[in-house]
């Protein structure tokens, strides 16, 4: 289904350190399959990642936390954010195996990503 929250972020600069505020305060779940990522999941399944500020591909390590909405198409929804008023700061990426992002800011400044789940999707060209 499209347009729902489908994922977060929240990037900090010691994530064992947000790994054991959020344990201990929501009873999250984590893993560590991706190296130096902490992958949360939560009772209702949704998930979401502590990543560390300094791995993140620039301007991400800045913008803070970030809510992840699912999109039919990440090319068109790009075009839809300019168009209305918003910009895109990172530009379509691949989670090889997994789909596709993008990140923009709304008109007021505030970060959020878009994703396309696709198994296909590659960095390779």
């Amino acid at each position: 289904m499209a347009n729902n929250i489908c994922f977060y972020e929240i990037p900090g600069d010691d994530p064992e350190r947000l790994q054991e505020f959020y344990g201990k305060i929501f009873d999250w779940q984590f893993d560590t399959k991706m190296s130096g990522y902490l992958h949360v999941t939560t009772d209702d399944g949704l998930t979401g990642g502590l990543p560390k500020k300094s791995t993140l591909t620039p301007p991400l390590g800045a913008l803070g936390r970030i809510n992840y909405i699912t999109v039919d198409d990440v090319d068109k929804h790009c075009r839809i954010i300019a168009d209305a008023g918003g910009k895109v700061v990172l530009s379509k990426r691949a989670v090889e195996g997994h789909g596709w992002y993008a990140v923009a800011l709304d008109p007021e400044g505030n970060p959020f990503g878009i994703w396309k789940k696709d198994q296909d999707a590659t960095n390779k060209v």
